[in-house]
């Protein structure tokens, strides 16, 4: 897939495939992973074709307006860890929700997002900017949302949002095994980068569990 071959599918075919069934973290595995990336002008374009109007579903909680915004550490921490344990599965110190919340929280560049429906926290995203790239990570939907295209909602914002600083590339990483999630972020414009995904914990940055 070329930039700028096509324009997005629909929602509806973007909603079908689902969301957050892996971690997707800009904290690296050292093995090969499939690397994604998304042009300012595309992912412009690509908002332009969302409908973010309201959406309903006969499966599940009926759906009301969902409204996309800033994470806020009181109305949402617990919420958001209680999400994260759920669909990440977490083990591992330096990923613990909590650690990771208070580090984004610390580097106060508002790119921490979460879907609402109503006062209930049914999907959240982050993002990260360091003037060279940008990067789309933490993006979960609660399971019994899915479906709804709530996972799209969170990726345009946080694209939106990363255009707004001026970043040109957009990258996120999945587990090469998650087909589901490939094949999301791929009806929303990305294209496989081939590289070798490494990383390098720094210990004395990671409290003890």
């Amino acid at each position: 897939m070329q930039f700028g071959d096509t324009l997005p599918p629909r929602r509806e075919k973007s909603a079908l495939l689902g969301i957050a069934q892996g971690n997707i973290n800009t904290r690296a595995l050292s093995y090969p992973q499939h690397f994604f990336l998304l042009t300012g002008a595309e992912l412009i374009a690509m908002s332009d074709k969302l409908d973010k109007d309201s959406f309903t579903s006969s499966a599940g909680p009926r759906m009301g307006t969902i409204l996309i915004k800033q994470f806020e550490n009181t109305a949402h921490r617990t919420q958001v860890i209680a999400l994260w344990q759920g669909v990440f599965g977490y083990h591992t110190a330096h990923n613990r929700p909590s650690l990771a919340i208070d580090k984004k929280l610390a580097v106060a560049d508002d790119l921490f997002f979460v879907a609402l429906m109503e006062d209930v926290v049914v999907g959240t995203a982050m993002a990260g900017y360091d003037g060279h790239r940008g990067w789309i990570y933490s993006v979960a939907v609660a399971p019994s949302y899915r479906n709804r295209g709530i996972g799209t909602q969170l990726v345009l914002h946080a694209e939106r949002a990363l255009s707004s600083k001026g970043c040109m590339k957009i990258n996120l990483q999945i587990l090469q095994t998650n087909k589901s999630v490939s094949s999301f972020y791929s009806s929303l414009g990305y294209a496989v980068e081939e590289r070798v995904s490494m990383s390098k914990l720094i210990g004395e940055n990671i409290p003890a569990a």
